[in-house]
């Protein structure tokens, strides 16, 4: 009854094709600055937001104070940072990356110096520990 009168569903249409970006989340080979600095240069806050976390992460995961992997959430490296000093920092940062990346909020201009100053405390969290 349902091919009577639906028969394409059963049939494979190959002019109908879905257009659609593969984006990976990596911290390996970007430049971060440059990345961070076109973003600012065109006012994409939300794009500013997500290299600025991204670059976090490398300077933690390089500091082996987390363990990166492509398939972990933001928040399993909240509760993995070896450095406990560092948490709200860390946690501020996350989170306002989580809303802004997915939550729909609108990324400002104050909410990437608030994560930038976050991200300066994050990097100070190295002399401290010597």
């Amino acid at each position: 009854l349902v091919y009577r009168y639906k028969p394409n569903l059963f049939v494979k249409d190959g002019k109908k094709k879905v257009k659609y970006d593969i984006e990976e989340e990596t911290i390996y080979g970007v430049d971060f600055d440059k990345e961070i600095a076109n973003a600012l240069k065109d006012s994409n806050y939300k794009v500013a937001v997500r290299f600025i976390y991204l670059q976090t992460l490398r300077f933690v995961s390089d500091k082996e104070w987390i363990r990166w992997a492509v398939y972990k959430t933001p928040t399993e490296y909240i509760y993995e940072l070896k450095r406990t000093d560092l948490n709200d920092e860390f946690r501020n940062l996350t989170n306002y990356f989580l809303q802004v990346r997915y939550g729909n909020f609108k990324a400002t201009e104050s909410i990437f110096s608030s994560m930038k100053a976050w991200q300066k405390e994050i990097m100070k969290g190295e002399k401290r520990e010597k």
